[in-house]
């Protein structure tokens, strides 16, 4: 991937950040050098400093766009209103790094001033970068989906299984996450992808399916009837706020400030395998998603 940001601090931390989490990076200091950079290689992503001395990047990006240069663009920006993140996205945009680079400046500002034990500063950068290496693989795997390049790895697979053990990782203390599958129920799907739909979903439903103060209570549940395989995560909390349900799996809608990003990767994911995702009320109040695969995989042309 291809970092450009003029900042020397910030760019040596987000560069360092993303080697750590197993990403190739090269970098740019301007616009020119960007320019060059992709001009000679073909990168998976490309990560910009919102506003450069030697332009505006959403104008450079927009300019891309519109040459038919497709590569995934992420933004560095402190920007943090609606307006500026939607702006960003008609810009040619695919998603910005807001948090997680402002925490890397202000991690790397104290560390030069001496200001904390340098142990503390190893811990925070290896998760900063944790956080990073996941958003942007994320990006990727969603940009690869959208542009039909994903390549699916099929191959038969007890979902029952897969999801007992994506719940194993996920589950936290406190938290309660119980998975009912009354049998064995094997489909033919890519486990990479299907592992990860899976994840983004219990994950959404530990973050946001509970009321403050009280602790995660989800079910999952696998089933099939021969002619629809499903993966049903049911939470109990406040459930789906009226404004965002209608574009749940748009790329930056969300509930409570986070991307939407999970979700509609989740959702990409299942059309992939000519499937569907759909979200509507549980039985407790909470919110349901209903993941659905065709047992026999996706369907082939020809």
């Amino acid at each position: 991937m291809l970092l450009v940001e003029d900042d020397a601090n910030l760019r040596f931390g987000v560069a360092a950040a993303l080697r750590a989490a197993g990403l190739a990076v090269d970098e740019a200091v301007d616009l020119p050098q960007a320019d060059e950079a992709l001009f000679v290689t073909a990168y998976d992503c490309a990560v910009f400093d919102r506003m450069l001395p030697s332009g505006d990047a959403a104008a450079y990006v927009e300019e891309l766009r519109r040459g038919g240069r497709a590569v995934p663009v992420l933004f560095l920006t402190a920007r943090d209103t609606v307006a500026d993140r939607v702006e960003g996205f008609a810009r040619g945009g695919d998603d910005d790094l807001r948090t997680p680079a402002a925490s890397l400046r202000t991690l790397a500002e104290t560390a030069l001033r001496g200001e904390t034990d340098s142990t503390d500063v190893h811990r925070r950068t290896l998760r900063l970068a944790e956080g990073m290496g996941t958003l942007v693989d994320g990006l990727l795997t969603r940009a690869r989906l959208m542009s039909g390049t994903a390549v699916l790895a099929v191959e038969p697979l007890r979902l029952d299984q897969l999801v007992e053990a994506v719940v194993e990782d996920a589950a936290g203390e406190g938290q309660r996450v119980a998975v009912r599958a009354e049998r064995a129920v094997v489909v033919v799907a890519d486990p990479d992808l299907v592992r990860r739909a899976v994840a983004n979903l219990v994950g959404n439903a530990l973050v946001h399916g509970h009321r403050p103060g009280e602790p995660a209570e989800v079910e999952v549940t696998v089933d099939s009837d021969g002619a629809t395989t499903t993966v049903t995560v049911e939470d109990a909390g406040p459930g789906l706020p009226p404004e965002v349900a209608g574009a749940l799996f748009d790329r930056f809608r969300s509930g409570a400030g986070s991307t939407g990003l999970g979700l509609s990767i989740a959702s990409w994911v299942a059309h992939a395998h000519g499937g569907s995702l759909t979200a509507e009320a549980g039985r407790r109040g909470g919110a349901r998603f209903v993941l659905r695969l065709p047992p026999g995989g996706p369907a082939t042309e020809g």
